[in-house]
């Protein structure tokens, strides 16, 4: 007996209105990696000081409409790649670009990579019904709002999985990036920043407490720099967070990015030993020179990266979403100025 449903591709995502609260957020559409939704007045709250959090103590749930559907997207996702069943971290609360410190803490909930899947991940396709030929386009019931809107964090039904991105810069002014393998199911093939992954439960266990929300996110982001390139704790200077985005295609899902400094040349991460169990998904890092100061100069007049003539070559043909979202927040963000281990221009360091 077929299975009752099958899943299709869907096209590119629509730029519908950002969220309430967004109003003048950006569209980062790249062709064939996918679209970021972003904003700069987002950005400088993660960069003026600490965002508060709180444990949202109701644990998320699948609802049951896609809760049927979960066997069709866990085998879809499964093809070709390598997938493990890992306990994250989700946001229920959206970072608007008028917080601040004192807004209310935002929610950080337990969630899981198949939640995510049998979630987010099926906003990517038009689901058919194989007895009516009924055709469900899934962003179009979990992405957007009844006023033609992209639904808001607090309103979304998905797992919202917390992606975090940072970028390094050698002490040689270097950024280094990894190459992503076959068996990924984001960015396959293509290079990704530093260090990438999802926020984990053990990443604020290990901020402590009292931690803010950049404390978490860099706890996580050094723990995946170090996993995906070999380099050891002790060669990480400082890390700080410069932008936040959603990522369309993967159920509007939040994403952080960052710059860290390290302390050795990029000669010396050639030499880093990376585990065995990491080179299933990654191959080894790659440096290239960026020259920040002038990407910054090209692309505070609203010029688009993709447009900008330091944009480099290796990132311009082949660099992943959030390679390309995180590189824009950095230029923009002037935290990248000295990444090799000059002084920051502005804002708060923090070693994870």
């Amino acid at each position: 007996m077929r299975a009752r449903w099958r899943l299709e591709a869907a096209g590119p995502f629509p730029e519908d209105l950002p969220p309430p609260g967004y109003e003048g957020a950006e569209y980062l559409r790249v062709p064939n990696r996918g679209t970021m939704m972003v904003h700069q007045a987002a950005d400088r709250v993660l960069q003026a000081g600490p965002v508060q959090v709180m444990a949202d103590e109701t644990p998320y749930q699948l609802p049951a409409e896609l809760r049927e559907l979960a066997p069709i997207a866990l085998h879809a996702l499964r093809a070709g790649k390598v997938i493990f069943n890992d306990t994250h971290l989700g946001l229920r609360d959206d970072l608007l670009p008028a917080s601040s410190s004192e807004s209310r803490p935002l929610r950080l909930v337990e969630t899981s990579y198949f939640d995510h899947v049998c979630s987010a991940e099926l906003c990517q396709y038009t689901v058919i019904d194989q007895v009516t030929n009924a055709e469900t386009e899934i962003r179009r019931i979990e992405l957007i709002d009844p006023g033609g809107r992209l639904v808001t964090l607090a309103a979304s039904r998905v797992a919202n999985i917390i992606g975090v991105s940072t970028l390094a810069f050698t002490s040689d002014d270097l950024l280094l990036m990894v190459p992503q393998s076959k068996n990924n199911v984001a960015s396959r093939r293509l290079y990704a920043p530093s260090g990438s992954g999802s926020l984990d439960p053990a990443d604020w266990q290990a901020a402590g407490d009292g931690a803010c929300l950049q404390d978490i996110l860099v706890r996580g982001m050094e723990r995946e720099l170090c996993e995906e390139t070999g380099i050891s704790p002790d060669d990480v200077g400082q890390t700080q967070v410069v932008g936040f985005g959603r990522w369309l295609e993967r159920g509007a899902k939040p994403e952080f990015f960052a710059v860290t400094r390290l302390k050795i040349r990029a000669s010396d991460v050639k030499t880093a030993k990376v585990s065995a169990a990491e080179k299933i998904y990654s191959d080894r890092v790659r440096p290239v020179f960026v020259d920040l100061d002038r990407l910054e100069q090209e692309l505070r007049p609203g010029q688009p990266i993709h447009g900008a003539p330091s944009y480099p070559q290796d990132v311009r043909k082949t660099g992943s979403l959030p390679l390309i979202a995180g590189l824009r927040a950095v230029a923009l963000s002037g935290q990248g100025h000295g990444a090799g281990g000059g002084a920051s221009r502005r804002g708060q360091w923090r070693r994870g």
